[in-house]
């Protein structure tokens, strides 16, 4: 018998936020793994597959985000209710079968993953979940825009938007979140 284990690597945000608040000089040119020391750790004969990804927030003023606790490609973030704008993480993955989809996290209900070219050429498809796509009445092979909105402070004191890069991404497949799902169980039982 052979036992399996998912093992991550990530920044710890805690011991950074901790290290902020103690010193006034901390360095913020944090450095995360290369991509040479993720290959090498995923070639190891221990390792069935690795995934590394990226992720960004992007803003919309027109799509609707939903609560979501489970795993995915689009998530709400918090907000302080100052603004209509919807926040969104999205996802960028290096492994064409989605690590989430592989630990049963979420799964697949409509379309498909990304492709090894789309990910290679860096092609701009996402995933979306279902409960996102049902609030704002998308389909599968529709198109949305999110923004990358830089924000600064005006002369008074308010928050103000100083650049912003829109971004639009074809959906290509949909997906469930066991907690998307629970919850649901829940709420109908």
């Amino acid at each position: 018998y052979q036992l399996g284990s998912i093992a991550t690597i990530s920044i710890d945000n805690d011991a950074i936020m901790k290290e902020m608040e103690e010193n006034p000089d901390f360095d913020f040119s944090i450095k995360g793994l290369s991509v040479k020391d993720i290959e090498t750790i995923g070639a190891t004969d221990s390792v069935k597959y690795y995934d590394y990804s990226i992720s960004a927030m992007l803003q919309s003023d027109t799509l609707k985000s939903v609560e979501s606790e489970g795993p995915g490609i689009w998530r709400q973030s918090s907000s302080d209710g100052s603004t209509t704008r919807s926040m969104f993480e999205v996802r960028g993955v290096h492994n064409p079968k989605v690590s989430l989809i592989t630990e049963g996290k979420i799964n697949l209900a409509n379309g498909r993953v990304f492709s090894e070219d789309e990910i290679k050429s860096g092609k701009l498809v996402v995933m979306a979940s279902e409960p996102f796509m049902k609030e704002n009445n998308l389909s599968v092979g529709d198109s949305v825009t999110l923004s990358n909105i830089i924000n600064g402070s005006s002369d008074s004191g308010e928050v103000q938007d100083i650049d912003k890069r829109d971004v639009t991404f074809e959906i290509i497949g949909t997906f469930n979140s066991e907690t998307i799902k629970d919850k649901e169980n829940n709420n109908n039982g």
